[in-house]
């Protein structure tokens, strides 16, 4: 009878050994993949942080870089109570950040004849030549502290006085 309660005992132990065994397993295994998860998302933060920082000046991009902060948070919190003075911002999804700007200059450069040109080239050396001239329009709004707002087609548009005020913003677009 003892022998048969000791067997008992311990193939239970076993049992439960087993069964602890398994779960600590899968306890690892899942925070495995949250550290995975959790790494992806830190190296995905940090290339739209350096993007950001990339296309506008420092000062708006850490404003928006705030803003996509506080919508990572409210993604990630989703299924927790908000707070009732947080319903307008929740109804937001991207909101605008608008700064009046006296005294500015914006250079539309377009290329005279560029459709009748473009006819004429392949689209290897059209990209070719427009690399390059952007490239050397880039280089101007670097030495000239002008800010750059887009190019669209064969037209670059550039900015001087913005964000920081200039007295000769219309000398530094030229």
């Amino acid at each position: 009878m003892l022998l048969v309660l000791l067997v008992v005992s311990n193939l239970i132990g076993i049992y439960l050994n087993r069964l602890l065994d398994i779960t600590m397993r899968s306890a690892y295994n899942q925070l495995c993949k949250n550290a995975n998860v959790r790494g992806s998302l830190l190296t995905e933060h940090t290339l739209i942080s350096k993007m950001i920082d990339s296309l506008m000046p420092r000062k708006y991009a850490t404003v928006i870089m705030q803003d996509f902060d506080v919508f990572r948070d409210r993604v990630q919190n989703v299924n927790t109570p908000q707070p009732a003075d947080d319903e307008l911002k929740m109804a937001t999804f991207r909101p605008l950040h608008i700064e009046r700007m006296e005294n500015i200059s914006i250079l539309f450069a377009d290329i005279v004849g560029f459709t009748h040109m473009s006819s004429n080239k392949s689209a290897a050396q059209l990209v070719s030549l427009l690399s390059d001239l952007y490239g050397r329009f880039d280089d101007l709004c670097v030495q000239m502290s002008c800010e750059k707002i887009a190019t669209l087609g064969d037209c670059y548009y550039c900015v001087s006085g913005c964000p920081e005020p200039r007295e000769d913003h219309a000398r530094a677009c030229v």
